[in-house]
């Protein structure tokens, strides 16, 4: 039986139309995850993915680089749960003693780092509002790297990805209009280091 050119065409046009709409819908995946509610998964071992827990405080804008930030927050070995640093208090040191809430106070400056400030939790916090509660997962290469570790109140792993929930208290440019009313938080002697920390609210300073 002849092969009808003209059925042919139009039956190869169908097909290649099927296609096309089939690639539309792969590229619209992502967006129909997100209206969806549904968590994407990892596509990278470099990736830092962050999750808003609790929105910021109307008004507040959002935390960029070279800004002061005042954060409580708890970090964790995400495989296992295990606490290795937080600000929150009521944990034993490796070394001995009780900690107390007291939170960090420092500038997001990822080229100056702060002693036990990760890497990864710079940018983590990039966007953050003030009252705003953020988990954010960190890989090793952002993170801890390749080498054991001793946080405050556990080791660390080589090549372990770690989690913080964090929130910010007080953001801004500067640190006396910041700290405003809470100014004796982390200063004074060893036995004052956490006077006046607890009555921290969260609070727009400028």
């Amino acid at each position: 039986m002849a092969r009808d050119p003209v059925t042919s065409t139009l039956r190869e046009r169908r097909s290649l139309v099927r296609a096309i709409k089939r690639v539309d819908m792969i590229k619209a995946a992502p967006s129909l995850v997100f209206a969806f509610g549904i968590s994407p998964k990892r596509v990278s071992a470099d990736e830092i993915t962050t999750q808003t827990i609790s929105e910021g405080l109307e008004g507040s804008r959002g935390a960029a680089p070279g800004d002061w930030v005042l954060v409580e927050y708890v970090g964790k070995v995400a495989s296992t749960g295990t606490v290795f640093d937080s600000t929150r208090g009521g944990m034993q040191f490796l070394n001995g003693g009780q900690s107390e809430f007291q939170p960090r106070l420092f500038q997001l400056n990822i080229n100056n780092p702060q002693p036990g400030i990760v890497k990864g939790l710079y940018s983590g916090i990039e966007g953050m509002k003030v009252g705003e509660v953020r988990k954010v997962a960190i890989p090793p290469s952002e993170g801890f790297g390749s080498s054991s570790t001793m946080g405050p109140f556990a080791v660390i792993p080589p090549n372990t990805e770690i989690e913080y929930e964090v929130r910010i208290l007080r953001l801004g440019k500067d640190i006396s209009r910041m700290m405003r009313g809470v100014i004796r938080c982390g200063q004074g002697g060893q036995a004052a280091q956490s006077s006046g920390c607890r009555d921290i609210t969260p609070a727009i300073s400028e």
